[in-house]
């Protein structure tokens, strides 16, 4: 019998190095460079301020033994608690800069109140304009900030030709404080038992699981410096709340009753582990959450104070307004043009975000048996070929139940309008692009704007599955001091997502729905013909823009790989020499073609061509980005495989009979090989080895790394 209890308390307070309350966080976006303070985003480790976590599991397990019984039974709690109050430095709007707010700075060309190239003798230490200058049409003085203040990053000058300044370009404004709270349970119960019967060994469980999540009543802050009183909200005391019942069941078989030779099977059913992150349901569905918690507007600094609050009474304003100092055109409120602070890029900043309009299906996160699981078979032949070497050969088999999928039911099948689209035809690469590839739907114009999601069970829409299968084969082997283990694994993960969920465009090419009006489709060239398939990865979420074809069929090679380690001691001195040997199937080649339609220029430079019966549809509505991948993911794989030994060489020295050492020397990549490991995937028709450019390699292997080192034990 055992029982334990554990507790986990903590409190993780984010500050930067050398940060004091009243700093404020300035990103360099020409040298991706942040400095100042933390505030780049409101999470832990991007934001000033405390994580607080509380978390206590308590267990009970008791055991009985008989005969050819060996009976187990216990129990389970895990009881979470997560509270983020985050915060940003600057607390009390010191400086007189405003507080939740970041500033972002980059290299802009300037030129003199004439037009001509403002001249660097005229930059001040700091690389800034130490007289009037204008960007563009704008007119702007100098800035009135000490040069210590900003970071002194010298931007390009060419004398005579350009002169460019780092100097602010926009602001991310931030809810600071921000406060959200979540909390959630997990019991279980099992029992299991092993029961051997002559050369026949059971392993018989049964578990039973139970969560429930829940968001307490909260309140989000008053935000003064954006003019935002304090919000409320309910508690949901059952934001989700699962029961399954999962069987875990095993055999094992002594074929010839000499012990070397064993027949293995087993199931499982296992559930989706709900944790209170950023894909769960708990955290998914808090009213917290869902607040549009920041937005991104751009800024001419009129005032050369690197400070938006004295460029115009604007800041607590979603339009921009404040004119300019110097003169110049009118500012416009109501759109922001002209303005020293343009308008908010998140509409409704403070208030629920678009994907906040997604609702989920009850059978989806409540009730017996409705949490996403998983069945897992194995199925293995054990031999020992002579003493002290084994083979195992072994088959396995996952597959995936409760997928979701979102619907937006806010637009009707019928409301959508098809279209094609034909990729640029590349001349670096023959055979890709430059094929026209139709049954691609966009939303008719009187749904601009349109989306209440659904997220209910594929299984609603037809016969959706996710399947893994694989084969290995594993060696290990024991002779005079030398091991041996290693061996090969091949397998393939086989997806069908073909049924209609939104439009006649799901039959053929899918993405999972958006707010953010992004989608991204897959074409498959076989032959010069095109052919559209399409599907939804099962994500308990709609908000995350992942497509997939509806039927995806890889080879059994994408996931063929070699592994082998050996170990052995020389019999002379003890040394110790390892060597670890993986040869890894190559990464596939991707080619996702992006696209917009929003006149009718850009249509026909991107190749896209609306039908004839579109009713005069002609560009997309709402002006998104859309995607089209031109190769069928986890199909080609041309970059060659990755090959990769290390090796180890090591002695244990004894100082003392409690004291020892032991040197090393680490060969990672020892042969140097530099297979590549990434490029680049979106598909264009520029040069390749120019930046940007489709398929240019962005990483290798690591060269050869010889590391030495000393462990010490006493």
């Amino acid at each position: 019998m055992w029982a334990g209890f554990t507790a986990v308390v903590s409190d993780i307070e984010t500050k930067g190095s050398g940060e004091t309350p009243t700093s404020f966080a300035i990103t360099d976006s020409s040298a991706n460079f942040t400095y100042g303070a933390n505030g780049t985003a409101l999470n832990p480790g991007a934001a000033y301020g405390l994580t607080s976590q509380v978390q206590a599991n308590e267990n009970f397990t008791a055991s009985y033994t008989t005969g050819p019984h060996a009976f187990k039974f216990g129990f389970s709690e895990l009881q979470a608690r997560g509270r983020r109050f985050l915060t940003f430095s600057n607390l009390a709007g010191a400086n007189g800069f405003p507080y939740g707010v970041q500033l972002q700075m980059q290299c802009q060309t300037i030129t003199t109140t004439t037009n001509l190239p403002y001249p660097a003798t005229s930059l001040n230490a700091a690389g800034l304009p130490t007289t009037t200058y204008r960007i563009g049409n704008k007119t702007l003085g100098a800035p009135a900030i000490a040069p210590t203040t900003v970071n002194g990053l010298s931007c390009p000058v060419v004398p005579g030709v350009s002169t460019q300044a780092l100097l602010p370009s926009q602001i991310v404004q931030f809810l600071a404080p921000h406060d959200l709270s979540l909390s959630g349970d997990d019991h279980a119960l099992f029992a299991q038992d092993q029961w051997r019967i002559k050369r026949l060994t059971l392993n018989l469980g049964l578990r039973f699981d139970w969560f429930q999540g829940k968001d307490p009543a909260q309140t989000e802050p008053a935000q003064p410096q954006f003019g935002l009183a304090a919000k409320s909200f309910a508690g949901q005391n059952s934001a989700a709340d699962w029961k399954d019942i999962n069987p875990r069941l095993g055999a094992a078989y002594d074929l010839f009753g000499n012990g070397k030779t064993a027949l293995k099977v087993s199931i499982s059913r296992g559930v989706l582990t709900e944790g209170l992150t950023t894909n769960g349901i708990t955290l998914l569905t808090n009213p917290v959450n869902e607040l549009a918690s920041s937005t991104t507007r751009s800024w001419t600094d009129y005032s050369g104070t690197f400070n938006p609050l004295l460029d115009g009474a604007n800041f607590t304003s979603q339009n921009g307004s404040g004119s300019n100092p110097l003169g110049g055109p009118a500012c416009v409120s109501t759109t922001g043009v002209n303005c020293a602070l343009g308008p908010a890029n998140t509409a409704g900043f403070y208030n629920p975000l678009p994907t906040a309009n997604v609702t989920y299906a009850n059978n989806v996160t409540h009730g017996f048996q409705n949490r996403p699981y998983d069945w897992m078979l194995s199925a293995s032949v054990q031999q020992e070929i002579v003493r002290n070497l084994a083979l195992s050969i072994g088959y396995y088999r996952t597959w995936f139940g409760n997928i979701t999928l979102a619907q937006n039911t806010a637009i009707p099948t019928t409301g959508y309008d098809q279209y094609c689209v034909t990729p640029l035809a590349s001349t670096a690469y023959p055979g890709f692009g430059g094929t026209q590839a139709c049954n691609l739907y966009d939303p008719q114009p009187q749904y601009l704007g349109k989306a209440s999601y659904l997220v209910q069970k594929a299984a609603n829409f037809g016969k959706v599955s996710d399947v893994y299968t694989g084969i290995d084969a594993i060696v290990n082997a024991r002779f005079h001091g030398l091991i041996l283990q290693g061996g090969v694994t091949a397998g393939h993960e086989v997806t069908n997502y073909c049924v209609e969920v939104n439009s006649p465009q799901d039959l053929f090419w899918y993405s999972n729905p958006s707010p953010s009006a992004t989608t991204t489709s897959i074409l498959e060239f076989n032959n010069n013909n095109a052919t559209n398939i399409s599907s939804v990865q099962g994500n308990i979420t709609p908000l995350v823009n992942d497509a997939a074809p509806c039927r995806i069929l890889p080879p059994w090679y994408q996931n063929l790989q070699f592994k082998m380690i050996a170990v052995y001691t020389l019999p002379w001195w003890k040394i110790k020499l390892s060597a670890n040997e993986q040869n890894l199937p190559s990464i596939p080649l991707q080619g996702t073609y992006s696209y917009r339609c929003s006149t009718a220029a850009t249509c026909a430079s991107a190749g896209v061509q609306f039908l004839p019966n579109s009713n005069g549809h002609t560009t997309f509505t709402g002006n998104p980005t859309n995607k089209v991948e031109v190769i069928t993911p986890q199909t080609l794989f041309p970059f060659g495989r990755d090959n990769q030994l290390d090796f180890r060489v090591a002695k244990d020295i004894n100082i003392t009979e409690r004291w020892k050492i032991e040197p090393t020397a680490d060969f990672y990549n020892l042969l140097n090989a530099n297979p590549i490991l990434t490029v680049g995937t979106a598909y264009n028709t520029t040069a390749p080895g120019v930046a940007g450019a489709w398929r240019n390699v962005t990483s290798l292997l690591p060269g050869r790394l010889i590391k030495f080192g000393v462990h010490l034990d006493f």
